[in-house]
């Protein structure tokens, strides 16, 4: 495929602005790290290590009845328990809905109860972070919608927001579907464009498409 100066120009400042988005990332790996009512007190470095999955376990991080203040939730049209600290900071909204909807606050075993819970309440997080322009909680709210046709509409807002803030998996993902029709109809120049996005930084699945199509 033939790319002209203007599209190698506009890639090539995507890919800027996804390197920066990237270290952006790199800066959000730092936890941030919650009292007993989860209000933000500070942040810590993410340490990983080889439990199943990833992440050291922080009994500090703790999910119990959120003492919050009631705001109003724009995207939600109600009113939703954010605390105070959370509803200034994007990254503690989504870690918040993270460590819920992984259970990483807890080192016990979860119900299935619990885990259909914690999903309801990850989901209303990230909903709320997407809508702040957060491409990782725009990424997980769309593949946490119902695979049926009434979310169709929304599913691809948020995936497009994601893949159009920078997210390389969510461009390979939109390349595919675009590329093949699947849930969208098809159109191959939209694919071709989410598909050098992604290949342009780097995502090696694109790569591979993009050389089996040259």
């Amino acid at each position: 495929m033939i790319v002209s100066y203007e599209e190698q120009r506009r890639i090539d400042q995507k890919c800027l602005e996804t390197d920066i988005k990237l270290m952006k990332e790199f800066l959000e790996k730092i936890q941030p790290v919650f009292d007993e009512n989860f209000k933000l007190l500070s942040y810590e470095v993410n340490v990983r290590n080889p439990d199943s999955k990833g992440y050291k376990y922080n009994p500090d991080i703790k999910v119990h009845e959120i003492n919050s203040a009631m705001i109003k939730d724009p995207v939600l049209g109600s009113e939703s328990e954010i605390t105070n600290a959370e509803s200034n900071s994007v990254s503690a909204i989504y870690w918040k809905g993270y460590y819920l909807q992984e259970g990483y606050y807890t080192n016990e075993n979860r119900t299935e109860e619990q885990k259909k819970l914690d999903k309801e309440k990850a989901m209303k997080l990230y909903k709320i972070a997407a809508y702040k322009n957060h491409h990782d909680a725009q990424l997980r709210y769309s593949h946490s919608l119902p695979r049926v046709k009434e979310y169709r509409e929304e599913f691809l807002k948020y995936l497009t927001l994601a893949a159009d803030n920078g997210n390389q998996v969510t461009m390979y993902t939109l390349a595919y579907m675009y590329l093949n029709g699947k849930v969208v109809q098809k159109d191959l120049k939209k694919g071709e464009r989410y598909l050098k996005l992604s290949a342009a930084c780097k995502n090696e699945r694109a790569i591979a498409m993009d050389q089996k199509l040259a």
